[in-house]
């Protein structure tokens, strides 16, 4: 069985793939210290708290932060290598430098990182 695209990003990041999100965007970004940071953003047509809560029961609470109206894994919790975080659409971060916006019906934008 050949397991989609978005499926794929997200296990490639260690996370369980939200049922319906899009892709919107990736990128990798360069620390100081010669790092890259990996990203990719993903839409989703639920709310923030809905999609947090399928999050809460596949990930549990360690490592959650509460951000505002959406939330935020860090995986290990003290010294994380990779993060989850769900905001709202309208919210500031990363996905605001899509080339692409995201589509009319998304209220959810899924960000998930990892530190190589």
């Amino acid at each position: 069985m050949k397991m989609n695209k978005n499926k794929q990003a997200f296990t490639a990041y260690g996370f369980p793939a939200y049922s319906g999100a899009q892709e919107l965007c990736h990128q990798r970004v360069y620390t100081p210290d010669r790092r890259h940071l990996d990203w990719q953003a993903f839409t989703a047509i639920d709310a923030p708290t809905e999609v947090i809560a399928w999050y809460t029961k596949q990930l549990g609470t360690e490592g959650f932060e509460a951000d505002g109206t959406g939330g935020v894994w860090r995986v290990p919790p003290d010294a994380p290598g990779r993060v989850i975080h769900v905001l709202p659409v309208a919210a500031p971060g990363p996905h605001q430098s899509c080339e692409c916006a995201p589509p009319p019906d998304a209220q959810t934008v899924i960000i998930v990182s990892r530190m190589s």
